[in-house]
């Protein structure tokens, strides 16, 4: 998933756009150095946002089996086209810096009307059984982040 050639800043995780797998630097963007606050072509931009606000347990049909981790929040890019406005946040979900799912941030969330210039921003999902499981295990600590 990394690209070793020599004289590149290219050991970053891929995100996932439209099936297609891309670094998430835009050539200079978030590669360079306060890269949350430049775009492409190096103009200052507003800082990334969002905010993973609730790790949470879906019992499904109350079987252990069935347990799923279900991960919400929101996240808004202003690097997308269009400033970010009503474009879906591709993200990418790592439990211990690992690569575990991938969903968009595009659920309606009035409550962002106030920070954002538009609602959809918001994203609700379940991890993966196998990942779940080993959320789950006994005297367990991980860190789920959202990119």
């Amino acid at each position: 998933a990394f690209d070793e050639r020599p004289g590149l800043a290219c050991r970053r995780l891929p995100s996932i756009t439209n099936g297609v797998v891309l670094e998430l630097n835009y050539g200079l963007g978030r590669g360079a150095t306060d890269a949350e606050n430049r775009g492409p072509s190096g103009i200052v931009l507003q800082s990334l946002m969002g905010r993973l606000e609730q790790v949470s347990i879906n019992y499904g049909d109350g079987s252990q089996e069935m347990r799923r981790i279900r991960v919400q929040g929101w996240a808004f890019d202003p690097l997308l086209p269009g400033g970010g406005v009503n474009c879906p946040v591709p993200l990418l979900l790592m439990v211990n810096d690992k690569p575990v799912h991938t969903t968009l941030a595009n659920l309606d969330r009035s409550d962002l009307s106030e920070i954002l210039p538009d609602t959809h921003h918001g994203f609700d999902c379940e991890l993966p059984p196998d990942t779940s499981a080993m959320l789950l295990q006994p005297n367990s600590n991980h860190v789920i982040t959202a990119h």
